[in-house]
């Protein structure tokens, strides 16, 4: 390096070095721009999908085309898949985990490791909390492509510790189709069956882009339609029994073949409703053989329950919490840890995915996020009652604040200024004492 070039770069240097870090970051995003080429939500060529039956055949080569090393489209899977999850019970298992994690509470530690609820406030968006559908739906699906590129013209200005920070709020988070994205290559494409196209994965491009899930994982859908077809079909048969057999069968005998009279017959047997009917001349019937037993719709809602349950297995790994059935209450408290033990590994794999891949990526934009992290908030909320008996018990050994008391109880500070433990305690039993009823 010469000495002019090498004292330009230290010139350089010590100009940003006297920038605020959030101005260097915004200027970034603004250099960078969008993705070179278009982002893929914009590049994507949307295919028509027309819904139909979908039989278990067209599932395995289905899997055998995602799974080919020489094809490696997944086209035809995901249209499995969508297919399937107009079962209500499978949607409902799986929009009860992500509605779990997207209620539960978190906060943003800052570098120095204190809470920052101005930067918290960042992530309490409607695109963070379709996010977080995105990320657990991928445990279904498989790997999953977010795309980070959808920012607002214009900055936002927040203060933090007194520090006023600017940054273009990210407007949303959308996911890439996923019949148009190869996992393996790292690849999306913008023709449903083009085997190559641009790459998410290279550097220019992939602060853009953030990935769910490993890219030869097929999701748990996978080992789950088997059993959703099966109920399905399950479904149709019982319901073609009902059509033939649940409905009583009419029929008429002629005393003599008569063309005419058979046509009119036919037209009014047409009209009387759905059930089956039939027209026979002297020496001809039908026999509908029925099943022995009386009560043959229980092999039917016995597959359909059977079903249900298999998929309350895959989603939340028991079935107590999900389905109807009897249990033990010893029974209850362990299928319900088993759920719990589910939502602790989507919190853990949110967390992960916030902060190894999201949070870098929303700096890299302009968001000040820098050095900070994503923790989940596990604090408890009481109820009045509760906290009085913890006070109560506090007031015993030390002085409790008034201020405490005022703000803890949404009482006046005049109330309390001055009071002995025993009346401050008289002051918490009336803030909480129920009326009684009239009789």
């Amino acid at each position: 390096m010469s000495f002019l070039s090498n004292l330009r770069s230290r010139a350089a240097s010590t100009m940003l070095s006297w920038l605020p870090t959030h101005l260097v970051q915004v200027e970034n995003a603004l250099r960078a721009g969008t993705p070179s080429g278009g982002s893929a939500s914009e590049g994507i060529v949307p295919e028509v999908i027309a819904q139909r039956a979908v039989s278990l055949q067209e599932w395995q080569n289905a899997v055998n085309l995602a799974r080919n090393p020489f094809v490696q489209n997944r086209r035809d899977l995901y249209r499995v898949y969508d297919n399937i999850m107009l079962d209500l019970q499978l949607t409902t298992l799986l929009d009860k985990r992500v509605e779990k994690l997207q209620a539960d509470k978190f906060k943003i530690m800052g570098p120095d490791g204190t809470e920052q609820p101005e930067l918290a406030a960042l992530l309490q968006t409607m695109w963070f909390r379709n996010f977080i559908r995105h990320v657990i739906e991928s445990i279904a699906y498989g790997h999953s492509l977010l795309e980070l590129a959808d920012q607002a013209p214009t900055p936002k200005t927040i203060k933090v510790n007194g520090r006023s920070l600017q940054y273009y709020p990210l407007l949303s988070v959308p996911l890439v189709s996923r019949p148009h994205v190869r996992p393996e290559k790292g690849q999306w494409v913008r023709n449903v069956f083009d085997q190559e196209g641009p790459s998410f994965r290279d550097p220019a491009v992939r602060n853009y882009y953030l990935e769910a899930g490993e890219p030869t994982d097929l999701g748990l859908l996978y080992k789950i339609t088997p059993v959703a077809l099966a109920k399905r079909y399950a479904m149709g048969s019982w319901s073609e029994f009902n059509d033939k057999l649940a409905i009583p069968f009419r029929w008429v005998t002629m005393k003599s073949p008569d063309a005419k009279r058979e046509q009119k017959l036919a037209q009014i047997l047409q009209n009387m409703g759905s059930a089956g009917w039939g027209i026979f001349h002297p020496n001809e019937e039908i026999k509908l053989l029925e099943s022995a037993k009386s009560d043959p719709h229980k092999c039917f809602l016995e597959l359909l329950v059977y079903c249900d349950k298999q998929m309350s297995k895959a989603i939340s790994g028991e079935t107590l919490t999900t389905d109807e059935g009897a249990g033990s209450k010893s029974q209850g408290v362990v299928h319900q840890e088993v759920a719990e033990l589910k939502h602790e590994a989507d919190r853990t794999f949110l967390e992960y995915i916030v902060n190894e891949q999201l949070l870098p990526r929303l700096v890299w934009i302009g968001y000040p996020l820098a050095g900070c992290k994503y923790v989940r908030d596990d604090s408890m909320e009481m109820s009045p009652q509760d906290q009085i008996k913890i006070d109560q018990v506090l007031l015993q050994f030390y002085n409790l604040d008034p201020q405490y008391i005022a703000d803890k109880y949404d009482i006046k500070l005049d109330y309390i200024k001055g009071k002995t433990p025993e009346e401050v305690k008289e002051v918490l039993e009336k803030a909480v004492k129920k009326p009684q009823p009239v009789a």
